[in-house]
């Protein structure tokens, strides 16, 4: 009888459409130590590397049961553990990107992406008009306070550079960006698009930002961007697993913040009071995007 059930439930299953991703499903239930991972998160991985799935989650939950039902997929309910992604250890390294992005009712936003390099955890905003030195302070700082905790160097793009200009090739920063680089100790790393060992080490945040929120949404207000956005960074961004690592950026962070520093005061603060006196400031420098 019980061979019976399980042929049945075979049969129930062969012509399954995630048949042919069968080796994809399980190399990510794999990377991520055979963890029960949320499904949303493997549909949407599925969908981000093959385009438009041919069917549903439900679908595909009926497909894992029944790799687990045939034994081809055995989860470990356990223990949970993480693995340093190869490239660059936990705490290193955050990347840093900007864009523009005019949504159909006419509202412009300019859209600051941040994401830290190992656990591909991301801290996206939005604004109405183009940054402002002291802006993209406050935006880094506020993306400290959502990894909870400072990486050690910050990588930017030369075509988005905050500074002032470059000189034999040393980077000459605005003032204020050089008052806060070295208030909270973080080393900047510059990609040169001219520089092969460099030239594609930024991930296109923005390209993702555009494609996986903005295209198929329509805000009003930035105050409404900015709503659904934290919400989509929960559920999809973060939530979801990584093209990158084969892993969920909302489990790696939990590794990642122990190889953070401790968050550090800043008088960039809007609570701060120190007052303005303390440094040098240069309220006319616009970061170009």
């Amino acid at each position: 009888e019980d061979s019976s059930r399980l042929t049945g439930k075979k049969h129930m299953f062969r012509d399954k459409v995630f048949e042919e991703y069968e080796k994809d499903i399980l190399k990510v239930y794999k990377m991520n130590e055979f963890q029960r991972i949320n499904m949303s998160a493997v549909y949407d991985y599925l969908e981000e590397k093959y385009g438009t799935l041919a069917a549903s989650e439900q679908t595909l939950r009926n497909y894992i049961e029944y790799l687990i039902t045939t034994d081809k997929l055995r989860l470990n309910e356990k223990i949970r553990l993480y693995t340093k992604v190869p490239e660059l250890p936990f705490g290193r390294q955050m990347q840093l990107d900007f864009g523009q992005y005019r949504c159909r009712s006419g509202l412009k936003l300019y859209i600051f992406a941040s994401l830290l390099s190992a656990s591909r955890y991301k801290y996206v905003t939005f604004q109405e008009h183009p940054f402002r030195t002291k802006e993209v302070i406050s935006h880094l700082l506020n993306s400290f306070d959502y990894f909870k905790g400072v990486p050690l160097e910050i990588v930017i793009d030369q075509d988005n550079l905050m500074v002032v200009s470059e000189n034999a090739g040393d980077i000459i920063y605005t003032d204020d960006f050089k008052y806060f680089i070295e208030e909270q100790k973080i080393r900047m790393y510059v990609c040169r698009a001219a520089d092969p060992e460099t030239k594609g080490k930024i991930e296109n945040l923005v390209k993702y930002v555009k494609r996986n929120l903005l295209s198929i949404r329509d805000f009003k207000s930035i105050d409404e961007a900015n709503e659904s956005n934290f919400k989509w960074l929960k559920r999809r961004a973060n939530g979801k697993i990584s093209q990158a690592t084969k892993k969920i950026p909302a489990y790696l962070i939990e590794e990642e913040r122990k190889h953070l520093r401790p968050l550090r005061n800043s008088i960039f603060r809007k609570n701060s009071h120190l007052g303005r006196e303390k440094r040098i400031a240069s309220e006319k420098a616009y970061i170009s995007v």
